[in-house]
């Protein structure tokens, strides 16, 4: 049997706060418009050297910009809602994961200095942490009353 110490659950509570606070703070440079996105996508398609993603970016996420940009903002937005909630916490830290992943391997490559691309990584540990850890102490999910289906 694995014991936890006592400050087990308020700390992976700030974890899940803080990586649901990130994915706020991103989507809400999104809610005015998603329009500032198609240069990053267009950028991170023409740059990317990962053969095959590179292709798939060009060929796909490129040509339907808009409906890509406006998914990952729906997306950012109902992940941190979760998190930050305590809500659905792994599925939504699950979520944050392939988002990371996204941003990471895209965007990530923009970006000329490896100290600065370590953030996108960090993103992916983050949301990991919620996903091994699960929601903390201080959760939404463990108030009596909330239907099991919300719970993680």
């Amino acid at each position: 049997m694995i014991s936890r110490s006592p400050s087990a659950g308020p700390l992976q509570a700030a974890i899940r706060i803080g990586a649901g606070l990130y994915w706020l703070y991103f989507a809400s440079r999104a809610w005015n418009g998603v329009a500032w996105m198609q240069p990053l996508m267009v950028q991170s398609a023409v740059q990317n050297p990962i053969p095959g993603l590179h292709e798939l970016l060009l060929q796909v996420v490129v040509p339907h910009w808009f409906g890509f940009a406006l998914a990952f903002a729906v997306a950012q937005t109902l992940v941190g809602l979760l998190l930050l909630l305590g809500l659905l916490c792994r599925w939504a830290a699950w979520v944050g994961v392939l988002l990371a992943l996204c941003l990471a391997l895209t965007v990530g490559f923009l970006e000329p200095e490896l100290g600065r691309r370590w953030l996108f990584y960090l993103a992916v540990l983050v949301n990991l942490a919620c996903v091994v850890g699960g929601p903390g102490a201080l959760a939404g999910e463990r108030l009596r009353g909330v239907p099991r289906w919300l719970r993680s």
